[in-house]
């Protein structure tokens, strides 16, 4: 018995469809019904953004505050919107796109990794560097290495690494 409302459904989302449309009303009056609808519609959100993966050209922007669903945005965009939350008017709820990418470098500004790791998600956060960028300013001392992971890899802390890349860019952009 599953819940006190008969069988178990099996497995395939046409025959979980099914079961929860059949035991609906069951669903809603049990004790732990409100719980099973909002476990039910983040699992339907996450298997539409699965199906809908967002396009290449897209960044991402981090989660949307209400529902924590990823938001991508593009390049050059001021704003993004959740695809799923409205706010008090019925409007698609938006996020400035610079705030959210300085409230992520916040976050993850002293997670540490390996170079090619820590160029990705600085790529990102919308900084562009390869990671023989990071090697190289390794090298230099411009940035230092913060230990090695358990494959001995040198770590590298990604604050450091945007920081010395947005210093490089404004240094070439007074030098133009």
């Amino acid at each position: 018995m599953y819940a006190g409302l008969g069988r178990e459904p099996h497995h395939h989302p046409a025959h979980v469809a099914d079961w929860l449309h059949r035991h609906a009303g069951a669903l809603i009056a049990h004790p732990a019904g409100p719980d099973a609808v909002e476990e039910i519609l983040v699992a339907v959100r996450q298997a539409r953004w699965a199906t809908d993966a967002p396009p290449r050209d897209l960044v991402y922007a981090g989660p949307c505050d209400m529902c924590e669903a990823d938001l991508y945005a593009r390049p050059n965009a001021v704003t993004v919107a959740c695809r799923w939350c409205v706010d008090d008017e019925g409007q698609r709820l938006r996020y400035d796109v610079h705030d959210r990418r300085e409230w992520m470098l916040r976050k993850a500004e002293d997670l540490t990794a390996p170079a090619v790791r820590v160029s990705s998600l600085a790529r990102m956060l919308g900084v562009k560097v390869g990671d023989s960028t990071v090697y190289e300013w390794a090298k230099k001392g411009l940035i230092l290495t913060r230990g090695r992971d358990e494959r001995g890899r040198m770590l590298y802390r990604l604050g450091d690494v945007v920081e010395v890349a947005l210093n490089t860019k404004q240094a070439r952009r007074k030098a133009s």
